[in-house]
């Protein structure tokens, strides 16, 4: 049930924020520590997922950013599994921002199906907080979480207040001023230049801080596009993923960074954790293989292979396909029709040069 995901993501929220509420004029003095806050809110989140999820749900292994993994001939045969990042965004929380974010996915396969991102400080990192989360087939939401307060005194119990659904935004890739996310001018790379390039006047968005969140952006259809690129990992990505992938979005791999397939689907649970370079779209109209020119290992993958992973063809693909199935029915009729009038012709040659007439004017 997400719900119950739900509360145990409120559960290690309150365990980062007992960490980050710590006087600021003596924060970065805790940080000449080596039992940082940063340490601290990782870990006690962490003992709080792994614990409530492992209680919760014993027969689904949990995979965390903040545990030793099981060796990849053990972790092969997952059907099911958590991945989890206690604290995502930890620069942003040394930086007190709040642009930080605690988020558990569930995997079937190598396919996230459910996805909880809760966002202490809310969606401008200094307000209620607020959860992301999607379910496979059932849709995306984000819903604000207010303390409410009961008669006599606060309880600081949190509720959920009214989902608000997540819906990408639609568009053609060859449109206008689709609106792309990227990093500022320091961290703006050619390789960020050379895809950004690909588009037409396109409206350059600044990454808000935690990088990663900016695929919430996407999935909310506050951005189009996401380009990605620089090493992640599966516990970065997988429940924001799910996420994206209900908005009716998409991650997929680009040449650069980890071994790549350009056009697929991300996947998760592989021998090593490492992503490769990613981008994330919302609703492409016409879907096409991520295109980045100077990237080793970028390779032309064609629109049917970009879109086997999700076990049907988009609409212009069977338009094709019927386009290609008439044409090919007219060019056999055209020659068998060709075929008759040849054997006919032939024939009445014979009797005229042969017999000298023809049998029906005798």
């Amino acid at each position: 049930d997400v719900e119950d995901i739900i509360h145990i993501a409120e559960k290690a929220s309150e365990g980062v924020m007992g960490v980050y509420r710590g006087l600021s004029e003596q924060w970065n003095d805790m940080f000449l520590e080596e039992d940082t806050p940063l340490i601290q809110a990782q870990e006690v989140s962490h003992r709080i997922l792994t614990s409530e999820l492992s209680s919760r749900f014993p027969d689904i292994p949990v995979i965390s950013k903040n545990s030793k993994m099981e060796g990849y001939a053990d972790r092969v045969s997952y059907q099911h599994f958590f991945c989890v990042n206690p604290l995502d965004g930890y620069k942003e929380f040394v930086r007190r921002s709040g642009q930080f974010s605690i988020n558990i996915g569930l995997c079937e396969g190598h396919t996230p199906v459910l996805g909880v991102v809760y966002v202490p400080c809310g969606h401008s990192g200094n307000s209620a907080p607020a959860v992301y989360y999607a379910v496979d087939g059932l849709g995306a939401y984000t819903r604000e979480v207010s303390l409410c307060h009961a008669e006599g005194g606060a309880d600081n119990k949190p509720r959920l207040l009214i989902p608000k659904r997540l819906e990408a935004q639609s568009f053609y890739e060859h449109d206008s001023g689709l609106r792309i996310i990227t990093p500022s001018t320091s961290y703006f790379t050619d390789a960020t230049h050379a895809f950004v390039s690909a588009f037409t006047d396109p409206v350059l968005l600044g990454d808000g801080g935690n990088s990663l969140l900016n695929m919430l952006r996407v999935a909310s259809g506050d951005a189009d596009v996401y380009p990605k690129l620089a090493p992640t990992c599966e516990w970065n990505t997988c429940a924001l993923h799910a996420i994206v992938n209900e908005a009716g979005g998409e991650i997929l791999q680009i040449g650069g960074g980890a071994d790549a397939v350009p056009g697929m689907q991300l996947e998760y649970n592989k021998p090593h954790p490492l992503n490769p370079y990613l981008v994330t779209y919302g609703k492409r109209l016409v879907r096409m293989p991520p295109s980045l020119p100077g990237i080793a290992g970028q390779e032309n993958v064609s629109e049917s292979e970009s879109e086997s992973d999700e076990g049907s063809s988009s609409d212009s693909e069977v338009l094709e396909e019927v386009k290609n199935d008439n044409g090919e029915k007219i060019v056999s009729h055209y020659f068998i029709g060709l075929l008759v009038v040849t054997i006919v012709s032939l024939a009445v040659l014979y009797f005229v040069l042969i017999e000298g007439n023809l049998p029906i004017l005798r």
